[in-house]
């Protein structure tokens, strides 16, 4: 009965094997908190955010980049719907007194 779920209990409990997951999982945060200080906003032109896009070979790296696009999105969504209800012009920029998300929104 037991010759299954024992081994499994004992590896879950191992203190080596503990450490080794969380080493593993900050190495992983770690490359994605890297991942976003270098992604596309260091891409001066869209030809250079196109070849970031097709130079990458890590799905991690896409996947995290497709995240931050629809942020951007929705963030900007967000504004320009906020903008259409106080009855601003949405075609022009307005400059908020602050760079702050809260007050941009």
């Amino acid at each position: 009965r037991f010759t299954v779920l024992e081994p499994l209990i004992d590896q879950i409990c191992n203190p080596d094997w503990i450490n080794l997951q969380l080493v593993q999982y900050l190495r992983q945060q770690q490359a994605a908190e890297e991942l976003g200080k270098r992604t596309y906003h260091y891409a001066a032109s869209y030809e250079e955010f196109i070849n970031l896009i097709q130079d990458s070979t890590d799905a991690n790296d896409l996947e995290h980049l497709r995240r931050n696009i629809i942020n951007e999105i929705m963030q900007a969504t967000a504004i320009n719907n906020l903008k259409k209800a106080k009855g601003l012009d949405t075609n022009k920029e307005s400059t908020p007194q602050s760079t702050g998300k809260g007050d941009l929104l």
